[in-house]
């Protein structure tokens, strides 16, 4: 039913109501999701860190010429090594202080830890919900996260 005169919603009413039919949309496979599932340069969030497959945005009728999305390599990889190496010394460091075995100052395991919970925290949060979507994902929906993995590469190296 379209009302005939306008609704006064609050901001929170509002908030709600976009948040309930996204969710009841999403679930019920609303905007075609069922002939979007089999896209040809779809991927899954397993393929994302390591940059396994790219997205054609255009190809040429006439020729053989295409422009594709595709990563740097060393960027991609050095950043899935920096997350992998993070989370190894934050477990030696844990190790370490567990059985009274300072290697850092207070102050430098404060940065490092901070940086973790922001970073680290940053990065699982835009990555890991994306292995409980039901819809078609690309590449694209991993540069949020991406974000997050470059500067904890930055902030790693900082560190080391």
């Amino acid at each position: 039913m379209i009302p005939l005169r306008p609704t006064r919603l609050s901001f929170w009413e509002k908030f709600s109501e976009l948040q309930w039919k996204m969710v009841f949309s999403s679930a019920s496979g609303g905007s075609g999701s069922d002939t979007v599932q089999n896209h040809m340069y779809s991927s899954n969030p397993l393929e994302w860190p390591l940059m396994s497959t790219g997205i054609a945005y255009w190809v040429s009728p006439d020729s053989n010429a295409q422009v594709h999305l595709l990563g740097n390599i060393i960027v991609w990889y050095s950043g899935t090594i920096s997350v992998v190496a993070y989370c190894s010394i934050l477990v030696f460091y844990l190790l370490r202080r567990r059985r009274e075995c300072y290697d850092i100052s207070n102050e430098a395991w404060n940065k490092f830890v901070i940086m973790g919970e922001v970073l680290l925290g940053g990065y699982l949060i835009h990555y890991l919900p994306y292995f409980f979507t039901e819809k078609t994902l690309f590449l694209h929906n991993y540069f949020p996260a991406l974000v997050f993995k470059i500067l904890l590469t930055a902030a790693l190296m900082e560190h080391i």
